[in-house]
């Protein structure tokens, strides 16, 4: 019989050793210089027809961002795992902004000076010397645009690369309300962790502004951070009373107008307080036949109604002497019980009828408000 050196032949894959070991790539393995990045918007409903696309979408206010960043994305670009945006401008009251997404989240590049205005156009290239740069064009007027670069774009500023910065800028740091958002705190101290610091407000230092409950952000100035004064307290150590603080951290340069020398923040550590409002708790002993006789009740019934307290599922209402109606959980740690038998005159009740139960009762009462 022929023997053939293909058909019925046992051969190895061709990719065989690649996919068994991970070294296999696929179209979502590749990654190009300049690649967009798309989704697929869906109808929510099935079998609907589409009247009308936005392809105005952008950043809302219902984004949790400020009213004066919000507006439609003009412009994409990726490049180096970075993905940046111009968003924003061209009506009162915004700023246009080029913004980042890191593979995180997103980071502020370059927020417009003016309101109205718009950044229009943004590319990414190192073509001049190659040093990497993202071009904008900033929109100055009705037909007026200046061009403008940031240079090393996607380096991080602890690499020890100087990176040029047109002006001071600011983080502003989420709210802080150490999980208690309703409970009052007692705000002790702001510490940083920081590089690049200077001595004096003259050169590299950064300012921390702070707002209490319904405060404006930057209402507060708390004063600067430099190289020797790495921890602020509030009130020389008797602190801040709010609810929650709002932070802003502002990187100031070189006032020599050295723009490579700025502050480096890496972290910022708050020191409060919070304890849960006062409650009160009463621990009471409740004597079954003497309160049987005052409510006109069995003492079956009185602890009947004991145990219905303690297990009801919402809080009772408790009044004891003038303290007013308050609303407590009711805790039943100990019985001290007594069997006493029920007998009349010329007759005697069997030991087991158990008719009477006597004793007292350890209530414990708590306040959860």
């Amino acid at each position: 019989m022929k023997q053939y050196s293909v058909v019925g032949q046992s051969l190895p894959r061709v990719r065989a050793r690649e996919l068994v070991t991970g070294e296999a790539k696929f179209s979502v393995d590749i990654k190009l210089p300049g690649m967009l990045y798309g989704s697929v918007l869906r109808s929510p409903y099935p079998h609907a027809k589409i009247l009308n696309i936005d392809t105005t979408q952008g950043i809302d206010r219902d984004d949790g961002v400020t009213a004066n960043m919000a507006g439609p994305v003009r412009w994409f670009k990726s490049g180096g795992g970075f993905l940046y945006i111009s968003v924003g401008g061209g009506k009162a009251a915004r700023n246009a902004r080029v913004l980042c997404h890191n593979g995180e989240g997103w980071h502020s590049v370059r927020k417009h000076g003016s309101a109205n205005e718009k950044i229009e156009w943004i590319e990414l290239s190192s073509d001049d010397d190659a040093t990497p740069r993202l071009h904008y064009a900033v929109r100055t007027g009705a037909a007026v645009s200046n061009t403008k670069h940031l240079e090393h774009p996607n380096t991080n500023p602890s690499s020890g690369i100087l990176i040029k910065r047109e002006t001071t800028g600011f983080i502003d740091l989420p709210i802080m309300d150490g999980g208690m958002p309703s409970t009052d705190g007692i705000f002790l101290n702001a510490g940083i962790a920081a590089d690049d610091l200077s001595a004096t407000n003259s050169n590299e230092f950064i300012n921390m502004d702070y707002a209490g409950d319904g405060e404006a952000r930057a209402a507060n100035d708390h004063g600067d951070f430099l190289s020797g004064t790495l921890a602020l307290p509030w009130a020389s150590g008797a602190g801040l009373a709010t609810r929650e603080l709002a932070s802003r951290l502002n990187l100031n340069n070189d006032s020599g107008g050295t723009n490579t020398d700025t502050p480096k923040f890496r972290s910022l550590s708050i020191d409060y307080v919070k304890d849960p409002d006062t409650v009160e708790s009463w621990r009471l002993v409740v004597d079954l036949g003497a309160t049987a006789e005052l409510q006109g009740e069995s003492p079956e019934t009185i602890i009947t109604n004991l145990q219905t307290a303690r297990d009801l599922g919402t809080l009772p209402a408790f009044a004891y002497a003038n303290s007013g109606t308050k609303f407590v959980k009711v805790f039943i740690p100990e019985w001290e019980e007594e069997v006493a038998e029920a007998s009349s005159e010329g007759s005697v009740a069997p030991v087991n009828t158990k008719a009477v139960r006597k004793g007292t009762v350890e209530l414990i009462l708590e306040e959860r408000l």
